[in-house]
């Protein structure tokens, strides 16, 4: 029942209870000390439900602005594939990425993916996806610890759990760019490897 009600109404009800509770005649009989302590019971039951849910925003509003405060970060994960020049292929391959990924060199920069697939002696087999990760999802790695790839430069190491698909914001190709929506690759007609 309080769920229905507004919390200014909710106050307004407390306030008529405790109103009702000190000015009437709940001594003058059984049947009056029953409805008076029937409204006392009520009313402490409404103050209590104010309380906790007052409790539970202020708990949720903290969680959505810790959310809200984690930085994000745009990784790249270079792919790989013996049927290259198929598109099917390529979705079943990013549709796996979440168990995948920790087999995957991951770059922080694009121009390094794209350096990587080029250095490849058969480009049309390699590709990279663009997503976004929360940035505490990077493992921290010392200097001497952290992998790199055949070309020297830095790999990331990243949690599991950490790649979402949802969060992919593009699949690169030699053959071109692509959207990933619904474990689907479409062209962006526009942009080019």
């Amino acid at each position: 029942m309080p769920g229905e009600y507004t919390k200014e109404q909710i106050q307004h009800i407390v306030a008529a209870l405790d109103e009702a509770i000190n000015e009437g005649p709940w001594d003058k009989s059984n049947f009056l000390r029953l409805i008076g302590k029937n409204l006392s019971q009520i009313r402490d039951d409404l103050s209590t439900y104010m309380d906790v849910n007052a409790q539970q925003t202020s708990a949720h509003q903290n969680n959505q602005l810790a959310v809200q405060v984690r930085p994000l970060q745009t990784v790249y994960i270079a792919l790989y594939s013996n049927e290259g020049t198929h598109l099917a292929a390529w979705e079943k391959i990013i549709n796996t990425l979440p168990k995948y990924v920790l087999s995957r060199p991951v770059y922080v920069q694009e121009k390094d993916a794209r350096n990587f697939i080029k250095s490849k002696n058969h480009p049309n087999n390699e590709g990279y996806v663009a997503l976004t990760i929360q940035q505490d999802d990077i493992l921290p790695l010392t200097e001497e610890k952290t992998p790199k790839d055949k070309l020297g430069k830095a790999l990331l190491s990243l949690k599991d759990g950490a790649v979402k698909l949802e969060n992919i914001q593009r699949f690169v190709h030699v053959s071109g760019q692509y959207q990933y929506s619904k474990g689907r690759l479409s062209k962006n007609n526009t942009a080019t490897f």
